[in-house]
């Protein structure tokens, strides 16, 4: 699990987007509260059985966006997976649909 946001953390730093800089105070464990004032309201949730998935999107640049996606354990912050794509004008527009066959390890 340290591996994944050991590897998370370093693709933020290389980006400048403001949920990137907020993501990089998140950690596992922490609860939906905390996830929440730190990143504010999700752009979408989704559920499945226990498991849950917050979406977030920014600019990055004038047309490159960040996705981040936050994946809860019951109440806590499990997990956190990321891509970057480019975006004429709205970041929201780009968020997908979450592919439950794709869940990071140690989340389901």
């Amino acid at each position: 699990m340290r591996l994944i946001f050991t590897l998370f953390i370093a693709t933020l730093i290389t980006s400048c987007s403001l949920i990137n800089q907020k993501a990089l105070s998140l950690q596992v464990g922490m609860g939906k509260t905390e996830v929440s004032e730190i990143m504010g309201t999700p752009e979408r949730r989704s559920f499945n059985g226990t498991t849950e998935a917050w979406q977030y999107a920014d600019f990055i640049s004038k047309d490159q966006c960040s996705y981040i996606t936050a994946w809860f354990k019951g109440e806590s912050l499990a997990a956190l997976t990321s891509r970057e794509e480019t975006r004429m004008r709205d970041c929201s527009k780009g968020i997908l649909d979450i592919d439950w066959t794709q869940i990071p390890m140690g989340v389901n």
